[in-house]
């Protein structure tokens, strides 16, 4: 996604680049931009790629569950060996909690503490 949205470790206007990365695979890919934590687990369940973005990274959600407080469990996949360019890469699932209410992470490799800026939902489309 990093790539695909040219962010290059930079800020970014998420809109601009979802709607930049629309425009190229448009046809065939429904690539919507949200922060609705409680369609995720649909999504995922339909088969569709989910990214969360925050302050300063994004990774992949294979997973979430809404906890009894009112917050969201959610596991990420990401590679949390990088700038290291030494280091073995590989995709690591950790499991981080989200509060709706701030926007705020807890816990997982680059993304503690940070502000959730949007969900990135892309789905097939329907032939």
């Amino acid at each position: 996604m990093d790539d695909t949205l040219h962010w290059k470790g930079k800020g970014l206007n998420y809109a601009k680049a979802v709607e930049d990365k629309v425009k190229a695979f448009g046809k065939v890919v429904d690539t919507s931009v949200d922060l609705t934590v409680d369609k995720l687990g649909k999504a995922i369940d339909d088969g569709c790629d989910i990214e969360m973005a925050s302050d300063g990274h994004m990774a992949a959600i294979v997973g979430v569950t809404k906890l009894d407080n009112g917050k969201w469990s959610i596991d990420i996949a990401h590679d949390t060996a990088q700038g290291d360019d030494k280091a073995k890469h590989n995709t690591v699932t950790e499991t981080v909690t989200f509060s709706p209410g701030d926007k705020k992470i807890k816990g997982g490799t680059f993304v503690d503490g940070q502000t959730v800026l949007a969900f990135v939902v892309e789905c097939k489309k329907a032939k």
